[in-house]
C-alpha cells in the first residue's frame, strides 16, 4: 500500500476548555487528537484491531489559540510485523505548523502481519528511512525500562 493512502486529515476547534492556564492550547489536547486521528491512519491499513504503543516523539512548534480551527494530518511511515508507525503535523488556522509527532501502534492479533508502506514523494521516503531506527530506539528505551517498571 501507499503511504499517501494512509493519510487522514481531521479538524477540531480550540474552545475555552482547550486552553491550559496560560490560555494556549493545552499540550495534552493535541497529543490527545493526534491519537485519535493517527488510529485513523491505521485503520486504512488494516482492519485489524490495534492499540497505541507509544507515543515517541511529539514536538511543539508554537501554540494553538482560543477559536483556531487545528487540522491534523497524518499517515503511516512504517510497518514490521505487527507495529505500525504514524507520523502527522498539526497546523493551527493560518496553517502554521504547531506541532509534530510519531506514535506506534500494535496490531493485537499476533498472527497478522502488516502490509509494507511505499513511500512515494522525496518527504514520505526521507521518513520512512529513518523508521526501524526510530523503532530499534523505542525497543532499547523500553528494554532499560524493565528495572523500574516491575510490578
Amino acid at each position: 500500500m501507499k503511504t499517501s493512502e494512509t493519510r487522514y486529515e481531521a479538524k477540531f476547534v480550540v474552545t475555552k476548555k482547550d486552553l491550559n492556564y496560560l490560555g494556549i492550547l493545552f499540550g495534552g489536547k493535541t497529543i490527545a487528537e493526534m491519537d485519535l486521528d493517527f488510529a485513523n491512519s491505521i485503520r486504512k491499513l488494516t482492519d485489524e484491531n490495534a492499540v497505541t504503543g507509544s507515543v515517541d516523539k511529539v514536538r511543539f512548534i508554537r501554540p494553538g489559540r482560543l477559536g483556531d480551527t487545528i487540522t491534523v494530518v497524518s499517515t503511516v511511515s512504517g510497518t514490521d510485523e505487527r507495529v505500525a508507525e504514524v507520523f502527522g503535523r498539526a497546523y493551527n488556522s493560518k496553517h502554521e505548523l504547531i506541532a509534530y509527532a510519531f506514535f506506534t501502534y500494535i496490531v493485537l492479533n499476533k498472527a497478522y502481519q502488516l502490509p509494507e508502506v511505499i513511500p512515494e514523494t522525496d518527504e514520505e521516503k526521507q521518513i520512512a528511512s529513518d523508521f526501524l531506527k526510530r523503532q530499534q530506539r523505542s525497543m532499547e528505551d523500553h528494554a532499560a525500562a524493565q528495572v523500574w517498571i516491575k510490578d
